[in-house]
């Protein structure tokens, strides 16, 4: 009898310290690729807000960039039809140009993707639909 309560006192005791602990079975140990994944978003953009912004290679859409770089605190993508047309100040670590034609929906298609893989997991701050108007009939 002894014997007995012995062993269904320790079955008690483990099977209360097995149910206490069930909360971490769905743990996971930090990977290294998340931690390189993170250390690559710190060497691309450190601490600053990502602003993704349409027709910058426009003259309002450079001065907007150029507003946006002067403060330090954005990485700013902008979609510019032709990177050849950018103002040369523009040509900074801040700034990324990647051509996006809004009269194209395959254009605009390709941009996101780019956008997408340049974010890496970086989450966009601000979204910034520029586009001049264009006059018409």
């Amino acid at each position: 009898i002894r014997t007995m309560r012995t062993l269904l006192l320790c079955l008690g005791i483990w099977s209360s310290t097995v149910t206490a602990f069930q909360f971490m079975k769905n743990w996971k140990l930090p990977s290294r690729s998340k931690a390189n994944a993170e250390k690559a978003l710190r060497e691309r953009f450190g601490d600053k807000k990502l602003v993704v912004l349409t027709s910058a290679d426009s003259e309002l859409g450079q001065k907007t960039v150029q507003s946006l770089l002067d403060t330090g605190n954005y990485h700013v993508i902008g979609g510019v039809s032709c990177k050849e047309n950018l103002d040369s100040s523009l040509k900074n670590e801040g700034f990324t140009p990647l051509v996006c034609n809004l009269n194209s929906f395959d254009s605009v298609r390709e941009f996101c993707a780019e956008v997408e893989g340049f974010r890496l997991s970086k989450p966009l701050d601000h979204l910034v639909c520029h586009a001049p108007l264009s006059g018409g009939d």
